[in-house]
């Protein structure tokens, strides 16, 4: 069996399929679209290749899905010839009136672990985002507002913003992201690393060094608007053990999802 090599799949039917509960339905089209032209017949080759590319062995379950991916007009089956006929992704985002044309590259390992690519896939694309603005767009807008009165009038409170010291995202943005509590943001975050779609990196702000504990350090955050995390750990300086009070701050988050910006057909 030959699949394609990958397949780019519209990062706003990735953000409706995580909002709707559809992420199995999602993937399951994908599956398709690695085995198929455009139709498939339900009792070929190809039909049963894309149903072993799930790892699923409960016959219900993918009959549930069949008839999900139906019902929401993802494909279609023609009783007479048997065919399922596999919608278009430029054909959904008209379906749904989705804007924009940011895809992720989804290459075949990654419908086994798709929960975690297409978490990844939002919290790459929000990166990106991030990256965008502050490199590019808001230096434009500056350099349009020092010959231009009128956008100078406009830009008065953005030409405060700089670009943060890295790239991330605090656990209440991704529950946000991902419509999940947060615990359940902190484990999918670290699903979608663990799986190879992103890379996070730890980071802290040291408060001070402390000879002994001083927990009111801690009591000083507590019952304030601050939502800082307050950390110790007992580290060696100068032969000496010492207690470093420290800030934990959101994770540096390094996209390794390929988010393309497609062309309009």
């Amino acid at each position: 069996m030959r699949y394609v090599g990958f397949i780019q799949i519209p990062v706003p039917l990735i953000r409706y399929g995580i909002n709707h509960n559809l992420v199995k339905e999602l993937q399951l089209l994908a599956a398709f679209k690695f085995v198929g032209s455009g139709k498939i017949h339900k009792d070929s080759s190809e039909f049963k290749a894309a149903i072993e590319l799930l790892g699923v062995k409960d016959k219900r379950t993918i009959e549930k899905r069949l008839l999900a991916i139906q019902n929401l007009g993802w494909v279609s089956l023609s009783s007479k010839s048997g065919y399922y006929f596999i919608s278009g992704f430029e054909k959904l985002k008209k379906q749904y009136a989705f804007k924009g044309q940011k895809a992720a590259v989804c290459e075949l390992g990654a419908l086994k672990k798709f929960r975690e690519f297409v978490d990844g896939a939002l919290i790459s694309e929000n990166i990106n985002g991030q990256k965008l603005y502050y490199n590019y767009l808001l230096p434009k807008q500056k350099r349009a507002a020092a010959i231009n009165k009128g956008a100078a009038r406009k830009l008065k409170s953005a030409s405060l913003q700089v670009a943060p010291p890295y790239y991330g995202l605090s656990n209440k943005s991704i529950s946000k992201l991902l419509k999940c509590c947060l615990s359940v943001a902190c484990e999918r975050k670290q699903a979608a690393a663990n799986a190879g779609f992103i890379k996070t990196i730890k980071k802290r702000r040291v408060i001070s060094y402390l000879y002994r504990p001083d927990y009111k350090i801690r009591m000083a955050f507590s019952g304030t608007e601050s939502e800082a995390i307050i950390r110790f750990e007992v580290v060696k300086r100068k032969n000496k053990n010492l207690i470093m009070v420290f800030e934990q701050l959101h994770d540096e988050i390094v996209p390794l999802i390929h988010i393309r910006r497609c062309k309009r057909p």
